[in-house]
């Protein structure tokens, strides 16, 4: 599926970053501002191995990345799990 197309249901939920998210986004240089932005410029989402889970495959500057969601429909939020450099 490409990020510029139609994207999932889920995709405009309210993000939610996890404390440990938050440390490893620190460690890698990225602010929540990055993410968002990297998120917008998603090149494909694709469903992850676990059903539940989403790859969000973008770019940030010249380097690929892939930030690793959980939708959660009770909440309506989205999880992010871990943002990291291919």
């Amino acid at each position: 599926m490409s990020g510029r197309g139609i994207r999932p249901p889920w995709w405009d939920w309210e993000l939610f970053l996890t404390k440990p998210v938050q440390r490893r986004m620190v460690q890698r240089g990225l602010s929540e501002t990055d993410l968002r932005t990297m998120m917008e410029d998603a090149v494909a989402v694709i469903p992850d191995r676990r059903s539940w889970r989403w790859l969000v495959q973008t770019v940030r500057g010249s380097e690929q990345w892939e930030i690793v969601l959980d939708p959660n429909p009770d909440l309506r939020v989205l999880v992010v799990v871990t943002a990291y450099k291919i």
